[in-house]
């Protein structure tokens, strides 16, 4: 396990506010509005989806709108949900020669998620996105639990969403502990596939996690390669920038 001082040479790490403040969510709908995303952006009923957070889903919209400068972007998401919607409309604003380029690759454990978000998508939408299901399992690395999916896209992604998975989808146990304890109730999130990626990416790659506070630093003391790390505590997020 690194020390503090080793971890540093790694991880620049800083805690910040954003200048610009949270939107509230009132700005958010509105910003989706006029983007003509909005409509899309709902709850079903009875089927246990939660209200869309207007304030992060713009944050993600923009974080893909705005990569003008690379000719191509390579968008990973863990988890579906809104955020696939918002990622591919995103992906779909872009200039013509960077769209053609581009896609989104959205993970998850469940066949039923992917199904529910599938049927969200409008047509025009469709073309940008590749679903990906798979199981994900406990495992010990280097002596430290946390979870592996069983099958990760075969792709070299530039932007990374991660928010999933789910705990108490975690399959199987290391030395007899779980993701979900014998109380019922769910561990902390923990999840080890961004360092099976890390020596794949480019330079200038950045990665969002959603919250996750003890996954971002399980992975800010683990990656091997040089990241720039800002934890937005108003928004709560995470966001590690590619240095070298």
């Amino acid at each position: 396990m690194k020390s503090l001082s080793s971890l540093r040479r790694f991880v620049r790490s800083k805690r910040v506010y954003p200048q610009r403040t949270r939107q509230n969510s009132v700005d958010s709908r509105d910003y989706f509005r006029q983007v003509g995303l909005y409509d899309r952006l709902s709850a079903g009923t009875g089927n246990g989806e939660i209200e869309p957070d207007y304030d992060d889903l713009r944050f993600l919209h923009e974080a893909v709108a705005r990569s003008q400068k690379r000719r191509d972007l390579t968008v990973l998401e863990f988890g579906v949900g809104f955020s696939t919607l918002v990622f591919a409309h995103a992906i779909s604003m872009l200039p013509n020669a960077q769209r053609e380029k581009s896609q989104l690759h959205s993970l998850d454990t469940s066949a039923h998620w992917i199904d529910l978000t599938r049927e969200k998508l409008p047509g025009e939408l469709t073309g940008y996105v590749t679903f990906h299901h798979s199981q994900a399992s406990a495992v010990s690395l280097d002596g430290q639990f946390c979870s592996l999916y069983d099958h990760l896209p075969n792709v070299r992604p530039n932007i990374i969403y991660l928010d999933g998975p789910d705990p108490v989808e975690v399959q199987g146990t290391v030395r007899g502990l779980a993701f979900v304890t014998s109380a019922g109730k769910p561990n902390p999130p923990i999840a080890a596939d961004l360092l099976t990626y890390e020596w794949l990416l480019e330079r200038g790659s950045k990665l969002i996690v959603d919250g996750r506070n003890a996954n971002a630093r399980f992975l800010a003391r683990n990656f091997r390669r040089t990241w720039s790390y800002t934890h937005d505590a108003e928004g709560d997020r995470h966001i590690f920038n590619l240095d070298a």
